[in-house]
């Protein structure tokens, strides 16, 4: 099953090539088939249930050929851009370029990513994930 991607390298990790995707699916993979995404399903699958195609599916993919192991090609992050891409909306209200003064939160290095946020009391809980990073203390 892939929830966001999967990566293949060669056997000396030397190079690889990730799949991202915005369609939780199942993909193939083997010494006879190439990396592929299942697009779409029909048959009897859990519990019993006969599966149908009605629709058509819409999904986003990408192809992100790289060096070295996962980790330290940045996938993770590419695949977070990919799938939650920073967009920036001004409604009525909204402060324009140039009125925020700072930010809450500043991570120094990469392959960091923050998680969750969650406000408990007068307190800010901000839950950072090691998703690429070394083991090296993070400020």
């Amino acid at each position: 099953m892939v929830l966001n991607w999967v990566d293949i390298t060669d056997a000396n990790n030397t190079y690889g090539m990730a799949m991202l995707t915005d369609h939780t699916t199942n993909y193939a993979h083997g010494t006879d088939y190439p990396l592929g995404l299942d697009v779409a399903y029909s048959g009897v699958g859990l519990w019993g249930r006969n599966y149908s195609l009605k629709y058509p599916t819409e999904m986003n993919y990408a192809l992100v050929p790289h060096a070295g192991k996962w980790d330290k090609a940045g996938i993770w992050t590419e695949s977070t851009q990919f799938n939650e891409p920073l967009k920036a909306v001004v409604t009525e209200g909204t402060p324009q370029v140039g009125e925020w003064s700072r930010s809450l939160v500043n991570v120094l290095g990469s392959g960091l990513e923050v998680s969750s946020v969650t406000v408990s009391g007068d307190d800010l809980l901000i839950r950072l994930f090691n998703a690429e990073g070394d083991n090296q203390p993070k400020k």
